[in-house]
């Protein structure tokens, strides 16, 4: 029964948080560690994958701190778990990667407009479909507007990248036909304290 609950109770979250994004709230942001979010949705994320699917992580030290409303960091995890899931109706893995990752100016030049400085990575990678490369962009440019997608990418990645903007970060995807797609999203990392629900800003 308690597992049901907290289930509704994340349900009922995250409805609240996709209706304050279709207003353009600003959410309530306090310092979170992206491992220990990662870790509270594991269960999650492997019970919305099917039969055949493999779904493991690699979350790399302590990971890395940052400033965003943790529901919507679940909200991030779940939509590119989902994303995952149906790029792969055949079966195969989701992997999860955590980073902290330092870019510096000579990457920032070569990927505008990213801005050097350390980052907090999140990947999420699958074996699924893929997208062909010379296609990519304009198939991006299709999902983000129109959320259609004939190959298993589509649904949520508009509210994902919506929200990684929002919090002045960046994202990034590579994909081949055939052999997956990788998401990578990166959030300017901090040195502050992780701040508990009860420290964070009104």
């Amino acid at each position: 029964m308690l597992q049901i609950l907290n289930a509704a109770d994340r349900a009922a979250a995250l409805t609240r948080q996709m209706l304050a994004f279709g207003r353009q709230q600003i959410m309530q942001a306090r310092v979170i560690n992206l491992n220990t979010v990662v870790t509270e949705n594991r269960a999650h994320v492997a019970a919305g994958h099917r039969r055949g699917h493999r779904v493991g992580d690699e979350l790399v030290g302590q990971s890395g701190k940052f400033a965003l409303d943790p529901d919507q960091m679940t909200q991030v995890i779940l939509n590119l778990a989902v994303n995952a899931r149906d790029a792969m109706p055949k079966g195969g893995t989701l992997h999860v990667e955590t980073a902290t990752v330092d870019l510096d100016e000579v990457y920032a030049k070569e990927h505008p407009p990213v801005q050097p400085g350390r980052y907090v990575m999140l990947a999420v990678s699958d074996t699924g479909t893929g997208i062909d490369k010379s296609i990519l962009p304009s198939h991006l440019r299709s999902i983000l507007y129109h959320e259609r997608s004939g190959q298993g990418y589509g649904p949520g990645l508009s509210i994902v990248y919506g929200i990684v903007k929002q919090s002045g970060g960046m994202s990034g995807v590579y994909s081949e036909t055939g052999h997956g797609t990788t998401f990578k999203l990166y959030f300017p990392a901090t040195s502050a304290p992780v701040e508990r629900p009860c420290c964070a800003a009104k």
